[in-house]
C-alpha cells in the first residue's frame, strides 16, 4: 500500500507539471500530442493499473497470512470462523485482481504473462500449504500446526510474497520508463503544447484513479483493522504486540487482567520485566536468532510476574514479523494462563509420588483380587520388585485369606467403605511378620478397586510386649516405693496406688479394697489435723486441671507428710488424670529446724562478736578503776560494800559477754585431752550443796572411759547449766536429778538425723530429771538466744544457748527428750580422743610487783590508757601513756632503750596494734610488748608469739592478769 502511495504522489506532481507547462507552452504540446496520447495511452491502461492490481495481490496474500495464524490462536469457534472467512475473502480479491490484471497486458504481453503465471503458481502453492495448516488448526494439533507454520506455511508465503513483488517492481518500472518517453516528447517544439495538454490530462486521470484508490483502500484498512482490533481485544487469552527491543506496543485487556497491570503501566515495561528470572534467557534469545535468520515463531511454557509478585504460569506462542522498507519488526504473542492447570498437574504428582514414597505399603487391587499397583515400600517390605508383584493375586504375600474371606472383604469395603485389621504378610522369602491394613473402597469409570495401606507393625508388637512388661515392672516399683502414690484418671477415679499409701494414712482393708473413692477420700481426710481444708484443696486440684500442687499437711499422730500433685498431659494437650504423692517428711522437717536453729545462734553469735569489743573495752574501765578504788578505801565498809556490789556486777557482765561469745563459738577455747568422768565430777560436787535436800541425785559414770577433747570450764559450764535448770523444773517438790555417762556408738542413721555428729564411739553425757517437761512448742525454741520460759530476773535466756555453741565447738551434739508432766532428758556426745588426759594446773593469786621498770603503755581511749598507767605504778612500775601511736612509736624510734615493756591496744585510729608491734621490734628486737583487746577473734597465742609479742591479754583484765602478764614479759617468761 505504501508502494501505491508513492506512485500516486509522482503522479500528482508530473500531472501538475505537465498542466504548468501546458498553460506556458500550449502551442508546443500540439506538435507532440500524438505521441503523448499514445505513451498516457499504454500508462493509463497498462502501466498503472498494472501497478495496482500487482499491489492489491501482494495485500491479499498479506491478509491471508496474517488472518489464518489468528485463526490459528482463536479461543472460541466463532472468532476463528471469522478469522477464516476473512482468508477466504483474501483468496477471493486475490483472483479478482489477477483477471484485472490480464486486461492490462499491452506493453509486453509475453513478459507480463510470465510475471503473472510466476504470482499465480506461487499463490497456489502457498494456497494449498495454507489449506493444509488450517486442518491442523481445526484439529486443534498445535504443536504440529506451529510446525508446520515454521517450516511450510512461512518459506511458501515469503516465495509468493517475492513474486508479487518482482510483478509490482516491473509495472513500476514501465510507469517510469513511459513518463521517461512523455518527457522527451515535450523537447520537441512542435509537439510541445500537445504533449502538455496530454499529459495534464493524464495527470489528472491519475490523480482522481489514485483518489478512488486511496479511499477504497481506506476504507477496507478500516474495516481490517476494526476486525483485528475486536479480536484482539475479546480474545479470551493475552495478545500483544512486542517490538524488537522487548518493549510491549499493543496489550489486550485479558493479558493486562492476567499481569495485574493497566494497559498505560504494562506499555511502559518490556516483557523481562514481567518475566521470572529463570525464563527472561529464552525469550531474549529467541529474538536475537529470529532476527539472525533463525525460527520465526516459538512455543513454551513460562512464569510471569504479576504486578502483585506472584508467579502466574502461562503458554506461550509467539511469531516474528519481520521489519519492512526500513520499519522495525514486530512480534505477535498469545498468552494463555495455565497457572491452575499447571497447579493441578503439579498437585497430582505431588500426590502419586507421595504415595509412590509413602512409609506405609499401598496395595490396589480390582475384584479378581490382583495387584494392579504397588508401591516402593511394599516391594522392599515383602522383597519383590514391582513387576513380580504387578498382576498377582493377593495369595501371593497373604496365603492365608481364602476366597470366602476375600468375598467378606469385597461385601465390608462395599456396605461400609473402608475397615482397618491387623493380618500377617509373607516376604519373598517366606518369612512372616504383622501387619495392621487400612482397606478403601474405589470406584471409578464403572469399575471398582481396593486401595489398600499396610502398616509393618512389627516393631509396635514387640513395643506392646515390652508395654506389658514395664507395666508389671511399674507397679511393682510403685508399691515397693517410699512415697505413698495415687494415679486417678481424667473423671478423678482411680486407677493405680501402693500398699505405702495406704499405710501412710493408716486405711482399713474394707476402705482399700472399696472401689467408692469417696469413701477414702473421707478417711484421709480425717486422719489429717484439718479435714476441711484438705478436702477443699483436694477439689480445688481437681477443678484446676493445669495447676501443679505442693504443700505441707499434718496427721494427727504428728507426722508431717509432703503432698505433690500435678496432671498428666500427653505431647498433644490431652489430659489424662493426676498424680499425687505423700512423703514422710518428718524427720526430714526435725534436722530442718535443727538446722535454722543453729542459724540464729551463728547470727547472735556474729553480732556478739561485733560488739564484744567495745562492751569489754568499757567493762575494762568500769572494773578497773572500781577495782583501783577498792584498793584505795579503807576503814569505809559502806563505801566497800558498793564497790565490792559493782566490782560483782562488772564480773557477771564478764562472764555475760564470755557466754554469749562461747555460744557463737567465737570465744577462743582451750581444749585438752580430759578424762570427762573426772570433770564431771567437780561440778557435781558443788551442785549437792547448793540444790534442795528434796532433789534425790541418781549418778551413774563409767569407769575407764576413754578420753574426749574439750575445755574443762565450759565442760564445767554445761554441767552447772542443764542440773541448774533441772532442779529448777523440779522447784518445790520431790524429784530425781540423774547424771549417767557412759559409750555410746554414732552410727550413720545418727548422722543423717544429727549432721553435725560423725559415725563412731563417742561418751555421752545424760541429764535428766522428773520436773513438768515441755510440749513442743518450748522444745522447738530452747537452744535459741535469750529464750527462756523463766520469769524475769530469774534467767537470761542464754543457758541453753551457750550448751549448745559448747557442743558444736566440740565436734558434737545436744538432744533433748520431754513430754509435759513426764520430765526431760539432755544427751550430750562427746567424740572420743585417743590421747591422754592433762593435769589441772593451780594458778596463784598473788600479784607480782615490779621494781621501777619503765613501761609504755598505749590505749586510744583515754580512760582506759590512765587506768593502765594507774595499776602498773600501784605494782612499782614506771609508766608513760599514750593515747595516739604515731606518737608512742616516735618517743621509741628516738630512744629504742628508753623502756624496758611496751603495752598496746590491738585495735586504734591509724596503726594497729599488730603493725606497731612491728615497727617496735624493728627498732628495738627483742623489745618485750603485750597485746590487749576487747575482741580477737582471729588472734591466738600462737599467732602474736610469731609476730615477736610476748603475750595476747583480752579485756578487761585485773590488776592480778595484768601484773602477772606484764612480770612473765619482763622475766622472758611464755604464757601457759
Amino acid at each position: 500500500m505504501r508502494n501505491l502511495t508513492d506512485s500516486s504522489r509522482r503522479i500528482r506532481l508530473a500531472s501538475i507539471a505537465i498542466i504548468g507547462l501546458f498553460i506556458i507552452l500550449g502551442a508546443a504540446a500540439y506538435y507532440s500530442g500524438w505521441q503523448v496520447k499514445r505513451d498516457s495511452e499504454f500508462v493509463a491502461k497498462d502501466a498503472v493499473p498494472g501497478t495496482i492490481a500487482a499491489h492489491k495481490m501482494r495485500m491479499a496474500m498479506s491478509r491471508s497470512i496474517g488472518w489464518v495464524m489468528v485463526a490459528a490462536f482463536a479461543q472460541t469457534t466463532e472468532s476463528r470462523d471469522a478469522s477464516l472467512k476473512t482468508v477466504h475473502e483474501a483468496d477471493v480479491d486475490f483472483a479478482n485482481e489477477v483477471e484485472q490484471y490480464k486486461t492490462t497486458i499491452k506493453i509486453d504481453p509475453a513478459k507480463d504473462e510470465a510475471l503473472l503465471a510466476d504470482v499465480t503458481n506461487q499463490y497456489a502453492k502457498f494456497q494449498q500449504q495454507r489449506l493444509v495448516y488450517e486442518k491442523l488448526v481445526l484439529a486443534g494439533e498445535r504443536d504440529k500446526s506451529a510446525t508446520f507454520l515454521e517450516n511450510e506455511l512461512v518459506p511458501a508465503y515469503v516465495a509468493a510474497i517475492n513474486s508479487a513483488q518482482g510483478l509490482l517492481d516491473y509495472n513500476h518500472a514501465n510507469s517510469v520508463t513511459y513518463a521517461d518517453h512523455i518527457r522527451n516528447s515535450v523537447n520537441l517544439l512542435y509537439w510541445a503544447v500537445a504533449v502538455v495538454m496530454v499529459l495534464g490530462l493524464v495527470s489528472a486521470a491519475v490523480l482522481i484513479v489514485n483518489l478512488s484508490i486511496r479511499r477504497r483502500e481506506s476504507r477496507e484498512l478500516r474495516e481490517s483493522e476494526e476486525l483485528f482490533r475486536t479480536s484482539f481485544e475479546s480474545a479470551t487469552v493475552g495478545v500483544c504486540l512486542v517490538g524488537t527491543d522487548g518493549r510491549f506496543r499493543k496489550v489486550n485487556r485479558t493479558l493486562c487482567n492476567m499481569l495485574g497491570y493497566a494497559e498505560d503501566e504494562l506499555l511502559q515495561l518490556t516483557f523481562n520485566e514481567v518475566t521470572q528470572e529463570e525464563d527472561r534467557e529464552i525469550g531474549q534469545k529467541f529474538i536475537d536468532e529470529a532476527l539472525s535468520g533463525g525460527p520465526k515463531t516459538m512455543r513454551m511454557e513460562k512464569r510471569y510476574l504479576r504486578k502483585d509478585g506472584q508467579v502466574v504460569w502461562a503458554y506461550l506462542s509467539t511469531a516474528l514479523i519481520e521489519k519492512e522498507h526500513g520499519n522495525d519488526g514486530y512480534m505477535i504473542s498469545y498468552v494463555q494462563d495455565i497457572t491452575e492447570r499447571k497447579r493441578a498437574t503439579e498437585q497430582l504428582e505431588m500426590l502419586k509420588t507421595s504415595i509412590d514414597k509413602h512409609f506405609d505399603g499401598a496395595y490396589w487391587m480390582d475384584t479378581d483380587n490382583r495387584f494392579i499397583y504397588v508401591n516402593d515400600s511394599a516391594c522392599k517390605a515383602l522383597g519383590y520388585t514391582q513387576e513380580e508383584l504387578l498382576g498377582q493375586p493377593v495369595t501371593l504375600i497373604a496365603p492365608h485369606v481364602t476366597p470366602q474371606s476375600l468375598q467378606e472383604v469385597w461385601k465390608s469395603l462395599r456396605t461400609t467403605g473402608a475397615f482397618a485389621r491387623e493380618s500377617k504378610h509373607r516376604r519373598k522369602d517366606g518369612s512372616e511378620f504383622p501387619v495392621e491394613l487400612v482397606a478403601s473402597y474405589v470406584r471409578f469409570e464403572g469399575k471398582e478397586f481396593n486401595c489398600s495401606f499396610a502398616r509393618d507393625i512389627t516393631e509396635r508388637k514387640r513395643a506392646e510386649a515390652e508395654m506389658i512388661w514395664k507395666t508389671a515392672f511399674l507397679e511393682a516399683q510403685v508399691d515397693s516405693a517410699l512415697d505413698g502414690i495415687l494415679v486417678v484418671d481424667e473423671n478423678a477415679k482411680r486407677i493405680l496406688q501402693n500398699q505405702r499409701l495406704f499405710h501412710l494414712f493408716n486405711v482399713p482393708e474394707d476402705i482399700a479394697k472399696d472401689t467408692d473413692d469417696a469413701r477414702l477420700l473421707h478417711h484421709v481426710a480425717r486422719q489429717t489435723k484439718n479435714p476441711r481444708q484438705f478436702s477443699e484443696r483436694v477439689a480445688q486440684l481437681y477443678a484446676n486441671r493445669s495447676e501443679i500442687g505442693r504443700d505441707e499437711i499434718e496427721l494427727e499422730d504428728g507426722t508431717i507428710l509432703d503432698r505433690y500433685s500435678a496432671s498428666v498431659y500427653d505431647k498433644a494437650g490431652k489430659y489424662y488424670g493426676r498424680i499425687w504423692t505423700f512423703r514422710d517428711i518428718t524427720d526430714h522437717r526435725k534436722v530442718e529446724e535443727q538446722f535454722r536453729q543453729a542459724q540464729k545462734m551463728e547470727a547472735i553469735g556474729t553480732l556478739a562478736g561485733g560488739i564484744a569489743h567495745d562492751f569489754n573495752n568499757i567493762l575494762a574501765a568500769v572494773n578497773g578503776y572500781t577495782e583501783m578504788a577498792r584498793r584505795k578505801v579503807t576503814g569505809n565498809p559502806v563505801v566497800e560494800r558498793y564497790l565490792d556490789a559493782v566490782l560483782q556486777g562488772g564480773g557477771r557482765a564478764t562472764t555475760l559477754v564470755r557466754q554469749i561469745l562461747t555460744f557463737s563459738r567465737q570465744q577462743e577455747q582451750q581444749r585438752v585431752p580430759v578424762a570427762l568422768r573426772e570433770v564431771v565430777e567437780e561440778p557435781l560436787k558443788l551442785l549437792r550443796a547448793t540444790i534442795p535436800s528434796t532433789i534425790e541425785f541418781d549418778i551413774s559414770l563409767a569407769n575407764d572411759l576413754p578420753n574426749v577433747l574439750a575445755d574443762t570450764t565450759q565442760i564445767h559450764q554445761i554441767v552447772m547449766n542443764l542440773c541448774t535448770n533441772a532442779s529448777h523444773a523440779m522447784k518445790n517438790r520431790p524429784g530425781r536429778l540423774g547424771v549417767r555417762l557412759e559409750i555410746f556408738i554414732v552410727d550413720g542413721a545418727m548422722v543423717e538425723i544429727y549432721p553435725g555428729l560423725k559415725p563412731g564411739p563417742h561418751l555421752r553425757l545424760s541429764i535428766s530429771d522428773t520436773g513438768h517437761g515441755m510440749d513442743r512448742a518450748t522444745l522447738a525454741r530452747i537452744f535459741e538466744p535469750f529464750f527462756t520460759t523463766k520469769k524475769q530476773g530469774e534467767g537470761t535466756g542464754l543457758g541453753l544457748s551457750v550448751v549448745h555453741g559448747i557442743m558444736q565447738s566440740h565436734g558434737g551434739a545436744i538432744t533433748v527428750y520431754s513430754q509435759p508432766g513426764e520430765g526431760t532428758v539432755f544427751h550430750l556426745y562427746f567424740p572420743v580422743f585417743a590421747g591422754k588426759a592433762e593435769e589441772t594446773k593451780t594458778e596463784t593469786k598473788e600479784i607480782p610487783a615490779g621494781h621501777g621498770q619503765r613501761i609504755l603503755f598505749v590505749d586510744d581511749e583515754q580512760p582506759l590508757a590512765l587506768l593502765g598507767q594507774s595499776m602498773l605504778e600501784d605494782l612499782g612500775y614506771v609508766v608513760e601513756c599514750k593515747t595516739n601511736v604515731g606518737e608512742a612509736l616516735a618517743m621509741v624510734q628516738a630512744n629504742p632503750t628508753g623502756f624496758d615493756l611496751v603495752i598496746s591496744d590491738l585495735t586504734m585510729p591509724g596503726m594497729l596494734g599488730t603493725d606497731f608491734a612491728g615497727e617496735v621490734l624493728r627498732v628495738r628486737p627483742g623489745m618485750p610488748f603485750i597485746l590487749t583487746t576487747g575482741y580477737a577473734p582471729n588472734l591466738t597465742d600462737q599467732s602474736v608469739h610469731e609476730l615477736g609479742v610476748c603475750e595476747l591479754l583480752h579485756k578487761p583484765h585485773t590488776l592480778q592478769s595484768l601484773g602477772v602478764a606484764v612480770h612473765r614479759a619482763l622475766a622472758g617468761l611464755s604464757k601457759s
